[in-house]
């Protein structure tokens, strides 16, 4: 594994200040990615320190989510406010994640014909963009990974040459943003822009470079510097300190996605105000604030099946219990995950055990089991991230639209077989109950030719 690089020989302040002096040296547009939280606002600090000696533009991208904190869009005002910049604030119809309902596993800022509902309505100050067919590549109900992948595409496009995009992630503060940050030692050319580590570009297009200057500061770091320095910050952090949210729980994004909705218990104390409107428009957000870290959500060791049933049953049973687009999502991710087990050792659903002997394996996912399918479900895992499945980039159109239109959810041509099984135990467990769900059944076809020349 690749190890973070310091500088000894300089404080990280005086480390950042020349990566971002670099990154200016490089390239002609610099933009950053702006969400108002700690990082980043550090990070905006300090490019457009560095651009305003140079007298050049600070390219900023602020994704507004709608269903934000006031503070973090008043602060995000405060910095927008001043000369040198060229804003990029975008109010557009994203969909976006709502681990807290199966009703609406998504719901969608900006939406179209719910304005009443709005949490708010987009500030008023340059820069904002609200007309669909402002970017030639948005789609209504993109995903927001799918908007800041297209965006340094459009900039740089509209620019003329190649861009460089900041991001105020850390190394410290996870694992993935650690693995975002670090060169890969088999890949040294794709993963960085002419060999600096703190870089990746975008292998698609090597014109599009992101950089990451603060990505060795530690937490301590980022409030020394506000102390320091003097500079705005969001106070949000001042209430969530108050409030006594741990350091490691401070975050201000959107908060109803499968991880972040354990924070929404927080929502009512930091602004009330806010809070109601919240409740009003993303469908189960008081039911994620009540339970989301609970057993109602599946988070709770020793968490069994009802009497009568088995950890088969019992998927069955809750699958049943699930509306259309959250159950045929899960049925399709259940094919993925059964179709990768049945080519490892186990090539029966009846090989599946019920429950391992060892919970552990199944904490570590280095072990099948029916348990691990309805905890997915009772945890509303929609992209089924607890069975190590990735998550789907074109949701709206390749889930949503499919249903809408009759039809099922599109699974790969080697996970239809799996698939087809998986929804017949359904159909057999709704029409005849328990009992039809406990006959084994492959997952795999056999194959004649292996069949024939077995003994040789």
């Amino acid at each position: 594994m690749a190890k973070k690089v310091f500088n000894y020989d300089k404080n990280c302040l005086q480390a950042a200040q020349e990566r971002i002096s670099t990154v200016f040296d490089l390239f002609k547009t610099v933009c950053i990615s702006l969400s108002g939280g700690k990082d980043s606002t550090v990070l905006f600090h300090l490019s457009y320190e560095e651009a305003q000696k140079r007298g050049v533009d600070l390219h900023v991208l602020i994704i507004d989510l709608e269903g934000q904190y006031k503070l973090t869009i008043e602060h995000l005002i405060e910095l927008c406010d001043r000369p040198g910049l060229r804003v990029y604030w975008v109010c557009l119809p994203l969909n976006l994640r709502n681990g807290c309902s199966v009703f609406d596993p998504h719901w969608c800022c900006w939406e179209s014909g719910q304005e009443r509902n709005w949490v708010r309505q987009p500030p008023n100050v340059e820069g904002v963009i609200t007309s669909q067919e402002y970017f030639d590549f948005y789609w209504y109900r993109m995903e927001f990974e799918e908007f800041i992948d297209h965006f340094p595409r459009w900039l740089s496009d509209r620019m003329g040459h190649p861009i460089a995009q900041l991001v105020g992630i850390r190394a410290d503060e996870s694992t993935n943003r650690y693995n975002a940050v670090k060169v890969k030692p088999n890949q040294p050319k794709k993963s960085a822009y002419s060999g600096i580590q703190w870089s990746a570009i975008n292998g698609k297009n090597s014109a599009i470079a992101s950089f990451f200057p603060i990505y060795d500061w530690r937490f301590n770091d980022i409030w020394a510097y506000f102390g320091k320095t003097g500079h705005d910050y969001n106070t949000l952090y001042d209430r969530m300190y108050l409030a006594g949210v741990s350091f490691k729980d401070m975050r201000i994004c959107q908060p109803y996605g499968d991880d972040q909705r354990k924070g929404l218990d927080v929502w009512a104390q930091m602004e009330p105000e806010t809070w109601r409107l919240i409740v009003n428009r993303v469908t189960g957000a008081n039911y994620g604030a009540l339970y989301a870290s609970g057993k109602m959500l599946g988070y709770h060791r020793g968490l069994g099946c009802p009497d009568g049933h088995t950890w088969k049953s019992y998927t069955f049973f809750l699958l049943s219990t699930l509306p259309t687009v959250m159950r045929e999502r899960m049925l399709s991710n259940f094919a993925v995950f059964l179709e990768w087990y049945s080519k490892r050792g186990y090539p029966c659903m009846g090989d599946i055990p019920d429950t391992t002997d060892d919970p552990k394996l199944e904490s570590k996912k280095q072990a099948p089991s029916w348990r691990r399918l309805a905890m997915a479900i009772l945890k509303n895992d929609f992209n089924c991230k607890s069975l190590s499945i990735a998550a789907v980039k074109r949701v709206y159109q390749d889930v949503y639209a499919q249903i809408e239109k009759g039809e099922p959810v599109k699974v790969r041509r080697s996970v239809k077989p799996v698939y087809d099984l998986l929804r017949s135990e359904y159909e057999a467990y709704l029409n005849s109950g328990i009992d039809a769900v406990s006959v084994q059944m492959p997952l795999v076809s056999a194959n004649p030719i292996k069949e024939k020349y077995a003994d040789l």
